[in-house]
Formats: C-alpha cells, sequence, structure tokens
C-alpha cells in the first residue's frame, strides 16, 4: 500500500458537500442522456428537490445509479418520481412516515441488506449516545473494541 500511496487526497462524504449536490446531479444527467441516447428536459413536481435533498449514503456512485435509472425509466422527457427506487423513497421518510409504515412491507430485499443496513443505524445512534466514544459504546453493546472499529469502516461512520 505504502508504495502506491505517494498522495492522498481526501474528499468528503456528498453529505458534507450539499453545495455540490445540484452540479452533479446536472452531470450525471446529462452523461446518462449521452450515453442513452435519449433526451430529458423537465422533472416531475417534486423530484429535483427530493434529488437535491436526498442524503446519498452510497455517495457518487449512488447518485450516478439514480440518475442513470431515472433517464434510462424515463418514458418521455420528463423524470418521474414514481421511477425513483423504493429504498430512497423509504430513507427519505421522516420519523412519523416511517413509524406509520414500519410495519408495510412495499418490496422484498434480502435480509442480508436489511440487516446491514439496521446494524449500521444502530451502531451510528449508539455512537451519539455515547458521544463518539468508541469504548464506550463498544462496551455497551457488549462488543470488542475492535470489532465495532471495523464495523464503524465498513459502514463509513
Amino acid at each position: 500500500f505504502y508504495r502506491v500511496s505517494t498522495i492522498i487526497i481526501e474528499i468528503p462524504p456528498l453529505r458534507e458537500r450539499r453545495e455540490d449536490i445540484d452540479s452533479l446531479l446536472w452531470f450525471f444527467i446529462r452523461k446518462a442522456e449521452n450515453d442513452i441516447n435519449k433526451k430529458v428536459s423537465r422533472f416531475e413536481p417534486g423530484l429535483l428537490d427530493f434529488l437535491i435533498n436526498y442524503k446519498y449514503p452510497g455517495n457518487l456512485r449512488e447518485m450516478r445509479n439514480i440518475v442513470e435509472r431515472l433517464v434510462v425509466l424515463a418514458d418521455s422527457e420528463t423524470l418521474k418520481l414514481s421511477d425513483l427506487p423504493d429504498y430512497c423513497l423509504a430513507r427519505s421518510q421522516t420519523g412519523a412516515e416511517k413509524k406509520e409504515n414500519e410495519n408495510k412491507i412495499s418490496y422484498i430485499r434480502p435480509l442480508k441488506d436489511v440487516r446491514r443496513e439496521f446494524e449500521s443505524d444502530y451502531i451510528k445512534k449508539s455512537l451519539d449516545l455515547c458521544r463518539g466514544n468508541i469504548s464506550e459504546t463498544a462496551r455497551k453493546l457488549n462488543m470488542s473494541r475492535r470489532q465495532l472499529t471495523n464495523k464503524i469502516n465498513d459502514y463509513s461512520l
């Protein structure tokens, strides 16, 4: 690793660079238009606001995939909210909406993915409650500090 890592450039995650989202969205839309040879010129009401305010836990790859999906599925020149992946809508719900919908399942995902998402959220909330203290959080979660550190790295927390 040290032979090839002469210069390390750290780029903060997209959730910390909200001001870049608009220009990145338009870049990916234009790229998808060229790749697919399809022109889009309109957004269904609320879609652009949704895309700008979405958290993008998968960073740029997730943004690119969402935009490509929207362009591919567009049956006219209008991108539609209904073409968003279900997981995007589920992640963007407010606390009240989540409570209301927590027992409803609109699609089935692999259990492994659901466990991973739950575990990531739970660890993040536990770290917040322990004010970022990894040792205390690990002790309360009944796991070793090393295991918790590995999970923090795996989930990019």
